[in-house]
């Protein structure tokens, strides 16, 4: 697998955000992506997945150029996003969460995605806890459900935006764990203001400042200049 940018822009109005950004990511790979608030990190993540048109510039996965909206739509599907935001339904509890993703993604609820659920349910801490509503967990709890949820369908290119945010000591073990185990068949591309925390697991580290992204070796790396104060 292989999921490529070239000389990507985006604009709003006459601010340009993406000035030529060119990235590649392979399988297996990590890569964090890290720059101040209001850089266009999250403008990359909603370019790249088609939430808003790039001004110019071609998305590539597996070597094919996304041209046409069912180019976009499969890319989309072997894609999977985790953000603040645990993209969870608070009035369904968390097997039907789990259940309805399943469903979306595959089309059917089969004994084997049965089991891929209660698999990660179980893994998540949170077996005991699948027949409750979602909106009565704690947001460290939501986030792990919605950690379950990115990965239930084995995506192929993975981005996280602060992923671990809302996690305590258990949970970022746990989010690890399901990271290592992704990784062996998708590339990660995370967003963070802490790159530190991923400095053992990371590939690469980029910095988006001035529209374009620019590679930081881990020797030379200034952790502690992304990290929030």
């Amino acid at each position: 697998m292989t999921f490529e940018v070239v000389d990507l822009h985006r604009s709003y109005g006459s601010r340009a955000i993406l000035r030529g950004v060119n990235f590649i990511l392979n399988q297996g790979e990590l890569v964090c992506l890290m720059g101040e608030n209001g850089a266009g990190k999250t403008t990359f993540i909603d370019t790249v997945l088609s939430r808003v048109a790039p001004v110019r510039g071609e998305i590539r996965f597996h070597d094919q150029v996304l041209t046409t909206t069912e180019d976009r739509l499969h890319f989309i599907s072997r894609t999977a996003v985790l953000g603040h935001d645990a993209g969870v339904f608070p009035d369904l509890s968390a097997e039907e969460n789990l259940r309805f993703f399943e469903r979306a993604y595959h089309g059917s609820l089969t004994g084997e995605g049965k089991e891929r659920i209660s698999e990660l349910l179980s893994r998540a801490g949170l077996y005991s806890r699948r027949h409750d509503f979602v909106r009565t967990f704690s947001s460290g709890m939501r986030q792990k459900i919605g950690t379950c949820r990115a990965v239930l369908h084995f995506p192929e290119v993975v981005f996280l935006d602060e992923p671990i945010t809302a996690l305590d000591s258990a949970g970022v073990d746990f989010f690890f764990e399901i990271l290592s185990d992704i990784r062996r068949t998708a590339g990660v591309f995370v967003v963070t203001h802490d790159p530190s925390v991923f400095r053992g697991q990371a590939d690469g580290f980029v910095l988006l400042a001035q529209g374009a992204f620019s590679p930081r070796a881990k020797s030379d790396l200034n952790l502690k200049a992304y990290q929030r104060t």
